[in-house]
């Protein structure tokens, strides 16, 4: 997926930061919520990685999502 999106030269050589927002097949989420993963492809300035997300579409909110033993 990401591969074929660096290929445009240009493009990648002219952004600092690309991300990707996908629907998180792996994880649930309670309707109406989602839920969803952002993926940091580049970033030129600091870290990548993948960041997991709950999309609230009712309220037009997306919070990160925690998981049992993290703290808030």
């Amino acid at each position: 997926m990401i591969t074929p999106f660096f290929s445009q030269g240009r493009f990648c050589a002219t952004a600092d930061v690309v991300l990707f927002l996908t629907e998180a097949q792996e994880r649930c989420a309670t309707p109406p919520a989602r839920a969803v993963e952002l993926t940091v492809a580049k970033n030129r300035h600091g870290d990548t990685g993948k960041v997991g997300l709950i999309f609230r579409p009712d309220v037009g909110t997306m919070r990160e999502e925690h998981t049992a033993g993290t703290k808030r």
